[in-house]
């Protein structure tokens, strides 16, 4: 009795695993000791910018998700490398892995640090990472 409850459960845990998504990637600016470093950042981006936020929508996610995948637009004032060529406006949406962080405010000044959209259809932008400058 005991061995077909343990194959059971073996066999339940199986299945459910097999359906799970796999973990996110450690965020791009993570240096190993796992806390944002800007030097790996700033090699990793193909753009940094200094700009404001605007049209910032929140879609928070219950249970089981408990993640409020906001949009917003990145309006950048001044480019730090690259962008030179980009448009002043970028629409990004937070996404569970990529765009992982949340925008909480469109108060105040940040900088992004972003990758450049692949040219291929439906294509979004990619920040890396995201700070508010005091």
């Amino acid at each position: 009795m005991m061995k077909r409850f343990a194959l059971a459960a073996l066999l339940a845990f199986l299945a459910c695993s097999a359906f799970a998504t796999k973990p996110c990637p450690p965020p791009p600016c993570w240096s190993a000791q796992a806390q944002f470093d800007p030097t790996v950042c700033d090699a990793k981006a193909d753009w940094i910018a200094i700009g404001h936020i605007t049209k910032l929508v929140h879609h928070p996610a219950g249970y089981p998700l408990n993640k409020d995948f906001t949009e917003f637009t990145f309006v950048a004032d001044r480019w730090i490398k690259g962008g030179e060529k980009l448009p002043h406006q970028i629409p990004f949406h937070t996404q569970w892995c990529t765009n992982g962080d949340v925008m909480q405010t469109d108060k105040g000044t940040f900088r992004f640090w972003g990758k450049n959209r692949p040219d291929v259809p439906n294509a979004e932008w990619e920040f890396l990472h995201f700070e508010k400058v005091k």
